[in-house]
């Protein structure tokens, strides 16, 4: 006669501490790892209200997506080159066939020809991410795809045609559900950036609706109104009188648009809240100034009159920049930004008492 199996006996369970490879989910915390997005303002709106300076962490699915020339590739890059300076392995898909190594260095990012390719199909796209397998899980590895609108099916691409359009929405479909379980286990964090198309019910997204199902944050970036990012700068000039042939000096003045003004907003988050916005400045052969919307925020935010540059204020937002980065006080005046972020978003924590059940 078999002894019955006391459960007493048993050995308890030990809680061994969340990793990547055990759970399908971590709790963001401030031991968490986390990667910037290139913008500080953008990192605190992802999640500054439960990690201290914000950020994007590993085990997720990203959306980028909005409207034509509004930053979207810009934001993926910066996402890409953060990872890399972290130690972290980036993959990048581009079914769009518009990325250069030129465009990719102005963010210090170095992208090898064995990890960069071109595909024509979402079948394709699912074989290099899922072939995809990084040496170092303890960091955070990028994909990055720009853009999915690109992808076609083989469907599409044979004699017969999709006729009835819906062989791509199917096939994200399946890609979503086959690798979700991969990014978390892994650690990676996979980015796909999107269009945004005006349909008979308003902005939607092409590609059906599996990525905004499985994207844990979805980020929509869209040109704030027609604000443009222009510099004046006067010189001397010497000009010749057509006339008596005199030679004058005059001073002239020029302006050029180096950039745009972009606004993020986050339309959904499995990470923190959800509804957030935050500028994007986008400068022509640098991507995300960083320092020109840190130095715009602080002074709205704290209704200045001049450019708090730490230890001196500014009139003109070029000559704080430049003393900025000439003193290298990127770091602090960060900190300043994380620090007057938080006191704000404090203001608006509401206290209450756990919730009472029936």
């Amino acid at each position: 006669m078999k002894k019955k199996k006391n459960v007493q006996e048993e050995a308890p369970i030990t809680e061994d501490p969340l990793t990547p490879e055990r759970s399908l989910y971590t709790p963001l915390d401030n031991n968490r790892i986390v990667i910037s997005s290139g913008s500080t303002l953008l990192d605190l709106a992802i999640s500054g209200s439960r990690v201290h300076g914000g950020g994007i962490p590993g085990g997720i699915m990203v959306e980028i997506f909005g409207p034509p020339s509004s930053g979207k590739s810009c934001l993926l890059m910066d996402i890409c080159a953060s990872a890399q300076a972290k130690g972290g392995e980036v993959r990048i898909a581009d079914p769009e066939a518009r990325l250069d190594k030129e465009y990719a260095a102005l963010f210090g990012l170095q992208i090898p020809r064995e990890l960069y390719k071109r595909p024509n199909t979402v079948s394709e796209l699912y074989g290099y991410l899922d072939s995809w397998a990084p040496k170092d899980k303890n960091v955070i590895n990028v994909f990055g795809a720009d853009s999915i609108a690109a992808l076609s099916t083989d469907l599409e691409l044979g004699e017969s045609g999709d006729k009835r359009g819906q062989r791509k929405a199917k096939e994200l479909s399946e890609l979503c559900r086959k690798i979700s379980r991969k990014i978390a286990h892994e650690h990676l964090l996979v980015v796909f950036t999107n269009q945004e198309r005006q349909s008979d019910y308003g902005k939607t997204t092409p590609g059906g609706f599996a990525v905004p199902y499985h994207a844990s944050l979805r980020i929509r970036i869209y040109r704030a109104g027609v604000r443009e990012v222009e510099v004046i700068k006067k010189k001397k000039v010497e000009v010749v009188n057509p006339k008596t042939g005199e030679l004058t000096t005059r001073d002239m003045e020029f302006s050029k648009v180096i950039g745009i003004e972009s606004e993020a907003a986050i339309v959904k988050s499995s990470i923190s809240e959800e509804h957030q916005t935050a500028p994007l400045y986008i400068i022509s052969r640098r991507g995300i100034d960083d320092v020109r919307a840190n130095l715009v925020w602080l002074k709205k935010s704290l209704g200045l009159s001049k450019f708090l540059c730490a230890d001196k204020e500014f009139t003109y937002i070029n000559q704080a920049i430049r003393y900025i980065e000439d003193n290298n006080l990127e770091a602090q005046l960060r900190e300043m930004v994380i620090t007057t972020w938080e006191d704000i978003d404090s203001l608006f924590r509401m206290e209450r008492k756990n919730k009472v059940r029936f």
